[in-house]
């Protein structure tokens, strides 16, 4: 049993509501005193504010080239659009400037919206310590007292002109609508007309600082620009064509077009010539092959006076011949037809050996008709190869004359592109500040004539009900004193250094409690 004593491991009973509430029991006094105290303060700063009005506006932001950031020079391909939510969070923060506000203050007058301070800025004056320490420094130092009392004047009236806006920009709310391009402004005061007069001069400043800042008298630049680019360029113009004049050009991509349309023009020729003439000189070498060849004359007559046996003799052969050639297709060579006709044949031959003819001595010779032909058509051929000749050494001259000009226009050209290149640059940059011209004189009018992409959907206007903010605060501090109350009775609680009872003792030390005597005060006798 002992030993499951030793091994038991007590644990603390956890805070509950009731341990809770109980400590707030305890400190009620305090509670109590502290919650008074909240709403007391809450209560009177209330009833110093009274009945506070609030005016509203809302402003319409369209789209416009504000927005959107391009180039000057050159063609508009770098651009930089603001979205929708950049470009109306960015003429939100405008409201917030403290110069439109300090402007706005000084249309509507610090003495009309907060009366104090217009007060203190009427009656302003040194403190007396300020103006004795100024003639203390004056009378060591020897500088100018006056400068120095006029300068430390000045800073305490910019102080209280700095308190004025501080508290404008309290007064003041400017919110955006969500997924439209639309700022609403508000802004409180005790008078409902005050209210409305300090929202609308608000809004009528905004829309003037944003034309002076958005609206740049950039025409001028722009036309000079543009003028000097005009210059440039004519002068270029007048360049381009004095150097087609002196180098004979009119069109520069067409000539040389032509040009290099000639050359293969002429290349084509010149190896068809040479072809051409290679086949001549062929023909030309074959004919005179021919004539080297042929004879001078020919046997035109010849006359044979002895009577020709052996004629007769061939003539009977071809005959045997010829029908020994019939019988072999119809019987074999071993048959007795073909052996007698081998046999007449053979005879035959034996007589035509026998009898030669005998040679004429009558002849005639003539010039040989086809050596006349052949020297004919090597005359001609001759002619056509000195005509290819002639003609294929003026196509060569002719390709060399092209071949020079387009070298000629090869180192011309890159002048040429040069000239060109800066011409088309000068034009692009003509149009552009042209254009740009253009949309500046558009933009300036639009600035004379108050133009631009704002427009005020709700005027400001005096509201005819406020808000009591002695029953707002009034409630804020009831449940602001509750909140403190009992967050105050609970930090006196975790920081005593005693317990006040048994459950304290437990969840202190971590030990349990094994006897709790009460304290019994004596009773009077």
């Amino acid at each position: 049993m002992n030993q499951d004593i030793s091994n038991h491991v007590f644990t603390p009973k956890p805070i509950g509501v009731r341990d809770v509430l109980l400590q707030l029991f305890r400190e009620r006094v305090l509670c109590r005193n502290v919650f008074f105290l909240v709403l007391l303060s809450g209560s009177l700063v209330g009833l110093s504010m009274g009945t506070v009005y609030k005016s509203q506006a809302s402003i319409l932001l369209l789209p416009s080239r504000e927005y959107v950031y391009s180039q000057e020079v050159g063609a508009n391909v770098n651009t930089l659009n603001m979205t929708s939510e950049e470009f109306v969070l960015s003429e939100a923060e405008m409201f917030k400037d403290r110069r439109l506000i300090r402007r706005t203050l000084e249309d509507v007058g610090i003495a009309r919206l907060y009366p104090p301070l217009g007060k203190q800025l009427d009656d302003i004056r040194l403190p007396l310590w300020k103006d004795w320490l100024i003639d203390v420094e004056q009378g060591l130092v020897g500088f100018d007292g006056q400068l120095e009392r006029r300068k430390a004047l000045e800073d305490a009236k910019l102080a209280l002109i700095d308190a004025a806006v501080t508290r404008f920009q309290k007064n003041l709310k400017v919110w955006t609508v969500k997924d439209a391009n639309v700022i609403s402004l508000s802004f409180n005061h005790k008078d409902p007309v005050q209210a409305a007069d300090a929202l609308s001069s608000l809004v009528g400043l905004y829309q003037e600082q944003r034309r002076r800042i958005y609206s740049q008298m950039r025409s001028g630049m722009f036309m000079a620009q543009r003028n000097r680019y005009a210059d440039r360029l004519a002068d270029m113009e007048r360049e381009i064509a004095n150097f087609k004049l002196s180098n004979d050009i009119s069109a520069f991509a067409d000539q040389k077009s032509l040009l290099v349309r000639q050359k293969a023009e002429l290349s084509a020729s010149r190896i068809d010539a040479e072809t051409k003439l290679r086949e001549v000189v062929g023909r030309l070498e074959a004919v005179r092959k021919k004539i080297a060849q042929v004879p001078a004359e020919v046997l035109n007559y010849q006359e044979n006076m002895v009577e020709d046996s052996a004629s007769a003799a061939r003539n009977s052969l071809v005959s045997l011949e010829a029908r020994r050639t019939e019988l072999l297709t119809k019987f074999r060579p071993d048959s007795q037809y073909v052996k007698d006709l081998n046999e007449q044949v053979k005879a035959m031959r034996e007589l035509r050996d026998s009898s030669p003819p005998m040679l004429s001595h009558r002849r005639q010779v003539a010039r040989n008709p086809v050596l006349e032909e052949l020297e004919m058509e090597n005359a001609k051929r001759s002619a056509d190869a000195a005509s290819l000749n002639n003609r294929l050494q003026s196509l060569k001259e002719q390709e060399g004359l092209v071949d020079a000009q387009l070298r000629n226009y090869d180192r011309l050209e890159s002048t040429f592109n040069s000239l060109t290149i800066n011409r088309a640059i000068l034009e692009e940059n003509f149009k552009t500040y042209s254009q740009k011209v253009e949309e500046a004189l558009i933009q300036e009018e639009m600035d004379r004539q108050k133009m631009d992409n704002v427009r005020v959907i709700e005027e400001p206007e005096a509201p005819r009900q406020g808000v009591n903010m002695f029953k707002i605060l009034t409630l804020l501090s009831m449940i602001l004193g509750g909140v403190l109350a009992m967050a105050t009775a609970l930090l006196r609680h975790y920081l005593r250094q005693t317990f006040l009872s048994p459950q304290d003792a437990e969840r202190g030390l971590g030990l349990p409690v094994l006897v709790a005597i009460p304290l019994k005060t004596p009773t009077a006798p």
